[in-house]
């Protein structure tokens, strides 16, 4: 397998960060050219693009790069982590009892970064919120702000049915959450989950709709607990479990890519802006931090995106940092 260049540090657009290069020209983000669905119907531009002037900074700046990524074909000796740890890969909150897991509906207070800090933000949902922890708990770090974590197993952040898992359980743990968090109203809440398909009653039935619903009865009560709520889309996914993929082509790890299409659920991002102007809170799509105008490559440089076939690694959320940085900064500032 070749060896690839270990991967530039994204910089020059927080104001925190520091760096040799000068900062990209800032960026329109409702000038970004509109992406395409998977049923071939052209997608507002502002549902994927940043909206944040210093978010689509970093996406510029970070684009090449990604654009180098999808063309990738070897898998690297230094790839980070290895394809035989990478499961494994997952963030620290997995192992400090701060993961709810199936069947507890407790919202133990899980608290991080600068403790007495005047600005409290929070991670709200599943484990697809767990998988920024990395990024967050950095971004927590470098301004001095306090984290704090609520996250649970298979329990999205919208109140739905699910085929898989008890909804009541899911629903008790975010009225413990929510009861946690009108005590100590924190200045921001960041809520984001899968895109999981109802069931029970709800099987069969419109999942973007359905969601719409059920985001919008978690928003009712959320909304009236912090200073301000930010709505971040999920991540793009891949074609497949990337781990066996990749073992299985070395030497042709494009056949693991994903047509952007297919990985940015475009519908899901579109209610979810939707109910973001509805409520008067802030969404932020992540679609663009990992995907080019056609593709979602499965390795940056040297470091692999994913663990499985939908959750990044803690090597990719640490170094999507700025992202996360930049973005609650914007959302802070209001």
């Amino acid at each position: 397998m070749a060896a690839a260049p270990t991967i530039p540090t994204i910089t020059g657009a927080t104001s925190g960060a520091t760096s040799s290069t000068a900062a990209p020209a800032p960026v329109d983000p409702a000038a970004s050219s509109p992406t395409t669905s998977a049923a071939g119907q052209a997608a507002p531009a502002s549902v994927t693009s940043p909206r944040s002037a210093e978010v689509a900074q970093l996406v510029q700046a970070n684009l090449t790069t990604l654009e180098q990524a999808a063309t990738t074909d070897d898998v690297p000796r230094n790839v980070r982590p290895s394809l035989g740890s990478a499961f494994e890969d997952k963030p620290s909150i997995y192992r400090n009892g701060c993961v709810v897991e199936i069947g507890d509906t407790s919202a133990p207070v899980c608290v991080f970064g600068e403790a007495g800090s005047s600005v409290h933000v929070v991670l709200f949902g599943d484990s697809h919120a767990a998988q920024w922890f990395p990024a967050f708990s950095a971004a927590a770090a470098d301004n001095g702000w306090l984290l704090e974590v609520h996250v649970k197993r298979g329990c999205p952040t919208a109140e739905i049915s699910l085929g898989s898992f008890d909804a009541g359980d899911c629903a008790d743990w975010r009225a413990n959450v929510a009861a946690r968090l009108a005590q100590v109203r924190p200045d921001l809440i960041v809520m984001t989950s899968y895109r999981y398909k109802p069931g029970a009653q709800d099987a069969g039935a419109d999942s973007d709709q359905v969601w719409k619903r059920g985001l919008d009865t978690t928003l009712a009560t959320f909304v009236p607990l912090a200073g301000q709520v930010l709505i971040l889309g999920d991540t793009p996914t891949p074609n497949e479990d990337v781990i066996p993929c990749l073992g299985a082509h070395p030497t042709d790890a494009s056949r693991c890519v994903r047509a952007r299409g297919d990985a940015v659920k475009v519908g899901r991002l579109t209610v979810e802006a939707q109910l973001a102007e509805q409520y008067g809170v802030l969404f932020e799509p992540t679609s663009e931090w990992l995907c080019t105008e056609s593709l979602c490559p499965v390795i940056i440089g040297d470091v692999l995106v994913y663990r499985d076939h939908n959750h990044i690694t803690t090597t990719t959320s640490a170094y999507l940092t700025p992202f996360v940085e930049a973005t609650l900064r914007s959302a802070l500032s209001g």
